[in-house]
């Protein structure tokens, strides 16, 4: 399979046949490959958006870039898979970072035991990828435009560990509490991140910052995985390989080892593509 993804930058206008007007600037969408008409960006637009009476589109100052898929709505992108491949998505225990599995509660009713959790294995995923941004939080409305009901919901950071900087994890993106509390009202079957976990700082701050302030989204994304676990969602951190996978249209399996799992333990991590 060819790893090269592509998406579209443009900026659109659009004029409607009962009146009316919608123009956008720097808008990108997931694209078929690197050659791309005008007409044909105009169509991806006016079916991402579902736009009704559209009439005209204008498309000016298209960009082509070499970035993953995010899944746009109405697009052609990776998720069309011909053939089946297997992505591994662990890190060994090699310099100290290895894919882990946090299990969800066992006091929680509704949480699964650990016999079940062997069972999270062959769910449908979704990638949401949070590439590019400046801020480190992962906040709702990023996972607004996404179905992730009974979904392996994988968030693609483009975080890496820094073997030489042990407080390389400190500056990790992370869930805000409102994201998580949204995220279990949506009921997905696993969350995983390529990040050392969901959660924000590490070192105990709490929101307490260097200059002796208090952030409440940062205090805050220390409830993010309590908050999962306490609904019954097992998290997956640092996973690797998002990059590889399609948005949509694969299974993800993560293998946790026979035995207690009552607190964070290895797994092998790895996705199905295509069929």
């Amino acid at each position: 399979m060819n790893s090269e993804q592509w998406r579209v930058q443009f900026d659109a206008e659009v004029t409607f046949t009962n009146g009316g007007a919608l123009q956008a600037q720097e808008f990108r969408l997931d694209a078929p490959g690197p050659r791309i008409s005008d007409g044909e960006v105009g169509e991806l637009f006016v079916r991402h958006l579902g736009l009704l009476m559209a009439g005209e589109v204008a498309i000016s100052n298209k960009q082509l870039l070499r970035e993953p898929h995010k899944g746009s709505r109405g697009t052609v992108g990776a998720e069309r898979q011909h053939g089946r491949r297997v992505v591994d998505l662990s890190r060994t225990a090699d310099g100290g970072v290895a894919t882990r599995l946090e299990p969800p509660a066992p006091a929680h009713p509704s949480a699964p035991t650990f016999e079940l959790l062997s069972l999270l294995a062959d769910l449908d995923g979704v990638v949401v990828r949070v590439l590019g941004g400046s801020a480190r939080e992962i906040e709702r409305e990023v996972l607004l435009p996404y179905d992730l009901t009974g979904k392996a919901v994988l968030l693609h950071t483009g975080w890496e560990p820094d073997e030489a900087d042990e407080q390389s994890g400190h500056e990790a993106p992370f869930l805000t509490a409102d994201a998580a509390e949204w995220l279990v009202r949506q009921r997905p079957a696993l969350v995983g991140i390529d990040a050392p976990g969901v959660d924000g700082t590490s070192d105990g701050s709490h929101g307490d910052t260097n200059d002796g302030t208090h952030d409440d989204a940062i205090a805050g994304a220390h409830r993010a995985r309590t908050t999962l676990s306490a609904a019954g969602i097992p998290v997956v951190r640092h996973l690797r390989g998002l990059e590889q996978l399609p948005p949509h249209g694969f299974r993800f399996h993560a293998v946790p080892p026979v035995g207690d799992a009552s607190g964070a333990c290895p797994v092998r991590a790895y996705a199905v593509v295509g069929s």
